[in-house]
């Protein structure tokens, strides 16, 4: 599986709070796999559900994500 970030490098937010990202969906991808991702960056609260929740105007089913999807993800550790 190759993941692809809208990168770190490209990061918003304020001081000590949260971080905006947008994850791009590729092929294999699932909420449960991308939550891991930034988990394995340190970012614990990061999970399949928060990701879910985050993106309801356009992730409808939590088992079926579109590759292409630009997906917002808050970074909290």
């Amino acid at each position: 599986m190759s993941l692809k970030d809208d990168d770190l490098s490209k990061v918003s937010g304020g001081m000590g709070g949260e971080k905006t990202v947008y994850y791009t969906v590729v092929k294999g991808d699932n909420l449960h796999s991308i939550a891991r991702h930034y988990q394995a960056q340190g970012y614990s609260g990061v999970t399949w559900q928060k990701i879910y929740d985050w993106n309801r105007n356009r992730i409808t089913n939590p088992d079926h994500i579109e590759i292409g999807w630009r997906l917002l993800i808050q970074l909290v550790r």
